[in-house]
């Protein structure tokens, strides 16, 4: 008696296996040469650094970079506090819009500028001094033998700034308190700080 042995189907199926292995391959590498290629587009920023500047001025520069602050906004009451930290650091590159946390310091040795306009040259000038302010003064006049009022300051009054700051002061180049013909020396160039009195005598 003869028996017939059915042929082996084994050799289909492992083309058919050999056929899904080859697309998918095909598929991953496509998605792989994509997903360079979309990198590669992507815009790469260098962290500007910040530490040391106040928040709000860090703020401004990291958005204007094209990057994401956090805080984005800061409060300057009392006092616009300095940047202590930041992540990621300075130079780092990174993705545009990549956030950045900043830490902010406290408001040490921030005060206001007190209004010294109207005052004698003398008495703004032992205002200032007395909050710890380096004073320095455009349209000199000597304090000994006449006391002029002060018609303008830098920084304005109000303004929150660190200790040791300088105010500018101006007076009078020939106040009405002086004698007539006093010689008033000039130790800086006041129209460079107050162009407003460009030609006020």
């Amino acid at each position: 008696m003869a028996f017939t042995v059915p042929a082996a189907r084994r050799p289909r199926s492992r083309r058919r296996w050999l056929v899904v292995a080859t697309v998918a391959a095909v598929i991953l590498l496509a998605g792989v040469v994509i997903a360079i290629a979309r990198t590669g587009d992507e815009t790469r920023i260098a962290v500007p650094g910040v530490t040391g500047q106040a928040a709000t001025a860090a703020i401004d520069t990291l958005k204007n970079a094209g990057l994401d602050p956090d805080p984005s906004t800061s409060s300057i009451d009392p006092c616009d506090p300095p940047v202590t930290l930041q992540d990621p650091t300075p130079g780092d590159e990174v993705e545009e819009g990549e956030r950045v946390t900043l830490t902010v310091g406290d408001c040490v040795n921030f005060q206001q500028v007190p209004g010294v306009v109207g005052l004698g040259f003398g008495e703004g000038d032992e205002f200032l001094s007395a909050g710890r302010f380096k004073v320095e003064v455009a349209f000199v006049g000597t304090t000994l033998e006449c006391d002029p009022d002060i018609v303008g300051q830098k920084p304005l009054p109000g303004e929150q700034v660190v200790r040791d700051t300088v105010v500018v002061i101006a007076v009078p180049r020939s106040p009405s308190s002086c004698p007539p013909g006093f010689d008033v020396e000039t130790r800086a160039d006041p129209f460079d700080v107050f162009p407003q009195f460009e030609g006020f005598d």
